[in-house]
């Protein structure tokens, strides 16, 4: 019985070792692009909408991107 418990613990350790190893990824910084005054999304080049970088000044995805980005 402490066969299977031993091998279940191991997976929860290493699943856990590779959840913190992700989390520790640097993540690339990426800046705003600019045309002008508007704020262009790094995904698809459209512009960003104002309201959004009213709320958020450092956004540099529009919200339809960065949706298919976090799932």
């Amino acid at each position: 019985m402490s066969d299977w418990v031993d091998k279940s613990l191991s997976e929860q350790q290493a699943e856990l070792e590779r959840g913190i190893a992700l989390a520790r990824k640097p993540k690339p910084v990426r800046t705003q692009r600019k045309y002008g005054d508007v704020v262009i999304c790094a995904e698809c080049l459209k512009p960003i909408s104002a309201r959004r970088i009213e709320l958020y000044p450092h956004s540099t995805h529009c919200v339809e991107c960065l949706a298919l980005l976090e799932k």
